[in-house]
């Protein structure tokens, strides 16, 4: 019995063990799974969007520069206007290189850096045009307000829309490398749920298996112990149903032999009930036939006592008083016989049942 334990501890052991392992590359793969989508968003948030945002504001920055050059040279030198578009000018070249800057700490690739590079080089090319140009549009010379206008419609406006066409360059790369990032955790995402589904549905079928398995382990040998557990209960309670059977046969014939007996005196009590009432009929007719003798008797006396005898005397015999007839000489009558008493009725005894 310990060796069955035993067996059926290290089943259920080795299936707890099975569980454990599929629940724990499950986890496994979760926090792997959730660990690259993290990272993918992690990413997104603290660089992909940060750098879209520092381009798009140095680009916007770099417009509001053109537009704050082209006012300049079209509003009279020294006015307050013209004092206003040449500080917007210059704080929003400030402000482009800054938010260009900023852009710059959070490239990640070498393409990235390539085009921050050119666009220096560019911003390098474009800035001396640029101070030239401010420079003339503050001039009150026509012919250099209009050289001013000459070189921002040409090479100057040819480097600035080169300038800008890098930082345009940039952002697309950012936005492409945000998307294959997104792509990228999609299928991270995708991949997981698929393998977490059939890792799921592996651990189900392990775990209906097992408890298959042990219960069929389990259940067989106690069925086997319960059959054995039986027979011995069958074979000793078959001799006690044959004795208690053999018991209530004899106890059966003993009632059998006691109703025989009981019947027989039954018999024998209704003959000494007949015998009696027969012996109270014959003692009855006896007292009849008694009683009736008596009064034969009496009268047979009184008949005897009419004769005389002579030889009474010598005998001593007293003598017969003389009546009216032996003084008249004539006889009297017969003397007349008493009625005889009528016989009692008999009564028929009552017979005697035992039940």
């Amino acid at each position: 019995m310990a060796r069955f334990r035993l067996r059926i501890g290290q089943r259920i052991l080795f299936s707890s063990l099975l569980l454990i392992a599929v629940m724990v590359a499950l986890a496994a793969l979760s926090v792997v799974s959730l660990g690259q989508i993290q990272h993918t968003v992690t990413a997104l948030f603290a660089t992909s969007i940060p750098s879209i945002d520092a381009l798009d504001q140095s680009d916007r920055d770099l417009q509001q520069l053109l537009v704050a050059g082209r006012l300049l040279l079209n509003v009279q030198p020294g006015t307050d206007v013209a004092k206003k578009q040449l500080s917007d000018y210059k704080e929003n070249a400030q402000q482009s290189l800054d938010r260009l800057n900023i852009y710059a700490k959070l490239v990640q690739t070498d393409e990235q850096r390539k085009l921050v590079e050119q666009y220096r080089l560019a911003r390098s090319q474009w800035e001396p045009l640029s101070a030239k140009i401010v420079e003339l549009a503050q001039s009150q010379l026509p012919a250099d307000r209009e050289q001013a206008a000459k070189m921002s419609l040409g090479d100057a406006g040819a480097k600035f829309e080169a300038m800008r066409e890098f930082l345009n360059k940039s952002e697309d790369l950012v936005l492409a490398d945000s998307q294959a990032a997104r792509a990228k955790a999609q299928e991270t995402y995708d991949r997981t749920l698929l393998f977490m589904l059939v890792i799921s549905v592996v651990g189900l079928a392990i775990a209906l298996l097992v408890s298959f398995l042990l219960s069929r382990s389990v259940t067989r040998p106690i069925s086997v112990s319960v059959a054995e557990c039986a027979g011995q209960m069958l074979g000793t309670v078959v001799p006690n149903i044959k004795r208690t059977a053999d018991l209530v046969q004899k106890i059966n014939a003993s009632s059998n032999e006691q109703s025989t007996g009981v019947e027989q005196i039954n018999k024998a009590i209704s003959q000494l009930d007949k015998v009696i009432q027969q012996n109270a009929a014959t003692s009855e007719e006896m007292s009849s036939t008694a009683q009736e003798l008596a009064y034969q008797a009496d009268d047979l006396r009184k008949v005897m006592g009419f004769f005389t005898v002579d030889a009474a005397a010598p005998l001593g015999l007293p003598e017969a008083p003389k009546t009216e007839a032996d003084e008249t000489g004539i006889p009297d009558e017969e003397p007349s016989v008493k009625q005889r008493s009528p016989k009692s009725e008999r009564r028929e005894p009552t017979a005697i049942t035992l039940r």
